[in-house]
């Protein structure tokens, strides 16, 4: 019985051991903006994936400059509009006696 234990030990301890080790991760490591190329590709499923850094083309951020200025252009109408509002107001107020 003791040499059949002592024959076993051996296959426990190289199964506790590849337990903590995993034979394959799909894990991809963090890259910086301008670290893609350095960097070892991921193995796997996720190799064939494109990992390269995609640019905005010049027509979305066109598109967004636009809305940005119809929208900075839209504010300011707003601000003139509540000044002309509170000149307004105050001109009744005044006229009304009330301070």
């Amino acid at each position: 019985m003791s040499t059949l234990i002592q024959a076993s030990r051996p296959l426990a301890r190289a199964r506790s051991q590849s337990n903590t080790m995993r034979p394959f991760s799909i894990a991809i490591p963090a890259r910086l903006a301008n670290e893609w190329m350095h960097m070892p590709k991921p193995n796997g499923f996720l190799a064939e994936k494109d990992t390269t850094p995609r640019q905005e083309s010049p027509y979305g951020k066109k598109m967004e400059f636009n809305s940005l200025r119809n929208v900075q252009q839209t504010m300011s109408e707003h601000g003139h509009r509540l000044d002309q509002l509170e000149k307004s107001i105050q001109q009744l107020t005044r006229m009304q006696g009330v301070y």
